[in-house]
């Protein structure tokens, strides 16, 4: 359903116009195109492939079907497939948008550069990692031509890679990419931007998944001094860094220090998402875990309970999300 009323006013004009030239093939073509944005933009993904593929017959009336502008309806399509989890469907059209931006645009162009990380990202979702890093390496070759080093679309591309590696637990030469990318992005928009943050970030989350704890809370420290100057203290990437902060420091011992991130991740959690949200519940069940952890069964008990609450409100009371603190709850009385 709709929810924002400049949708409804996009699509309100939208047909007037295809009703006022009516004969107007390429015209109607381009509304169509735009009307299918809508509509994906609004997750109605059957009147959107609907618009597209309207868009494609009466862009066939005029173009060859071998024609970038074909070439990117296709794409479109295999973007709305892709969404609706028909990736066969997808493959076939991305693969035939490739190809013919390969033929009439050349190698070395943006749109190519484009179909590979579409084709990529595809290959993520149908669980064929190798696939995608086989693409995805194609799109910083590309980028390296045509951009350079030390340009965002390479640096995106380096990043899109270390995702993947990631995936597969391939955690050096994702450390690698990430570095890659953060070395482009001081380059190009300084060291106090948000992107910035999110490598430092990114770094150590792979830095945590490798046990090396100090050095992913060096790199989260990083992130999070950058982030409050650049968001303030109640924002949802400083509770993040303050939640990936916690788990660091509870997974070294140090249960204090978990406890006073937790906390502040939690009061920006209350403070944006209200009392009653299902990751204030989350918050409470972390630091009910910490407190299990020293001891203080009491304390660990009053958070699992506040937790419980707002699951029962949120979910009701038979959700299979209760039984995880309902266990938890049972654990700490062990």
């Amino acid at each position: 359903m709709r929810n924002f009323g400049f949708h409804d006013d996009a699509l309100k004009y939208s047909s007037k116009c295809l009703k006022v030239r009516e004969d107007d093939d390429e015209f109607q073509a381009k509304v169509y195109g735009v009307v299918a944005s809508v509509y994906a933009e609004t997750q109605e993904l059957s009147e959107a492939l609907e618009c597209h593929e309207k868009a494609l017959k009466l862009k066939l009336k005029s173009l060859p079907e071998r024609h970038p502008e074909v070439a990117a309806i296709y794409n479109n399509i295999a973007l709305i497939y892709d969404n609706q989890g028909q990736h066969d469907k997808a493959l076939k059209l991305f693969e035939k948008s490739l190809s013919t931006r390969l033929e009439t645009l050349g190698e070395n162009h943006a749109d190519v550069g484009a179909s590979y990380s579409f084709l990529a990202n595809l290959y993520m979702s149908k669980g064929e990692p190798d696939k995608a890093i086989e693409y995805h390496k194609k799109s910083p070759e590309l980028n390296l031509k045509t951009c350079g080093e030390n340009h965002p679309d390479t640096a995106s591309s380096y990043n899109n890679l270390a995702l993947v590696y990631q995936e597969k637990g391939e955690l050096e030469t994702t450390l690698e990419f990430y570095n890659k990318t953060l070395t482009i992005k001081l380059g190009t928009v300084g060291d106090s931007h948000p992107h910035v943050a999110s490598c430092y970030n990114n770094i150590g989350n792979v830095y945590a998944d490798r046990k090396q704890l100090n050095l992913a809370l060096e790199q989260y420290k990083k992130s999070l001094e950058l982030r409050l100057k650049i968001f303030g203290e109640c924002h949802a990437n400083v509770e993040a860094s303050y939640n990936n902060m916690a788990i660091t420091y509870r997974d070294q011992g140090d249960l204090d220090m978990a406890l006073e991130n937790y906390s502040k991740s939690l009061t920006i959690r209350q403070k944006t998402l209200g009392d009653s949200h299902i990751s204030v519940a989350s918050s409470y069940n972390n630091m009910a875990m910490v407190y299990r952890d020293k001891g203080d069964v009491d304390r660990a008990f009053k958070f699992y309970k506040k937790s419980l609450a707002i699951k029962q409100a949120a979910l009701g009371d038979n959700h299979p999300a209760l039984t995880t603190t309902y266990n938890n709850m049972g654990i700490a009385c062990v």
